[in-house]
């Protein structure tokens, strides 16, 4: 017994995957060639499917049939991480500012901006951390987000860590702030663990409610498909499916776009 949908999808997925190995089976070839002297100039072979048909016969044995599958919602995720990333390049500006100025930092210069920029992240530097830390949530997105649809806490942190400790700790126009050139300045130190408590703090808290998650239930069709079965059922209820498959049809570096929001 079998559910129409999941059989399409199996066989999709397993010409999609014998192209994809005969492509590794094929750079394998290439890297043999190359280390044997008179080999090196050959060319690899190579294959490439291209149009592929088949019949499917099938009969239904029931036409409604609850199927539920999961994924993540990525609009979503992406527009949480935006939100995130807002607050917590606001709280990383506040949060070096106030260890900066405590400790009496002799750069005037690099304490106004940072003072100026918490305040208004519509403009200069405030807006530059904030979509630096968007990116690396983005560029991490498939590993930040768990199996049970929750958030890597752990990850995240580091995630961020990584876009303020090179655009913010370690950027330039901050050197004088913190007092050396080297980048292992006590106040910068001091700066970070600061930041590392408070960014630990304020995501747990973000996080813990949030699922990305979505799940769908929508009606499928359980069929039959073994010929044994088949000639048990009435020829009249024996269904004929024609499928035409080009598997290098789609490319996979196309934008993705979000349905909700096209812009």
């Amino acid at each position: 017994m079998a559910q129409l949908n999941s059989l399409i999808g199996s066989i999709l997925r397993d010409v999609i995957r014998a192209q994809h190995e005969a492509n590794l089976y094929s750079r394998s070839l290439r890297e043999a060639y190359g280390t044997r002297g008179e080999g090196g100039d050959f060319r690899v072979p190579g294959a490439l499917l291209g149009e592929l048909e088949l019949d499917l016969q099938y009969a239904i044995r029931n036409a409604d049939v609850p199927h539920e599958e999961s994924e993540t919602d990525y609009p979503a995720l992406r527009r949480f991480f935006g939100q995130l990333a807002e607050q917590l390049a606001r709280t990383a500006l506040t949060s070096v500012a106030t260890t900066t100025s405590s400790a009496d930092a002799e750069d005037p210069q690099g304490l106004s901006l940072l003072l100026s920029q918490e305040q208004d992240l519509e403009r200069g530097f405030g807006p530059f951390l904030r979509r630096k830390i968007g990116e690396k949530l983005d560029g991490q997105a498939a590993a930040l987000v768990k199996a049970d649809g929750s958030l890597d806490t752990d990850l995240l942190i580091e995630c961020v860590m990584q876009a303020i400790d090179a655009h913010l700790l370690q950027n330039p126009d901050l050197e004088q702030l913190f007092g050396q050139r080297d980048g292992e300045s006590r106040l910068r130190q001091t700066a970070r663990s600061n930041l590392v408590t408070m960014m630990t703090v304020l995501t747990a808290k973000r996080v813990k409610d949030y699922n990305f998650l979505r799940r769908k239930v929508f009606s499928t069709q359980e069929i039959i498909i073994t010929a044994d079965e088949l000639k048990k059922v009435p020829p009249e209820a024996v269904q004929s499916l024609h499928i035409r498959i080009s598997p290098h049809g789609y490319l996979p570096d196309e934008p993705i776009t979000d349905p909700e929001n096209p812009e």
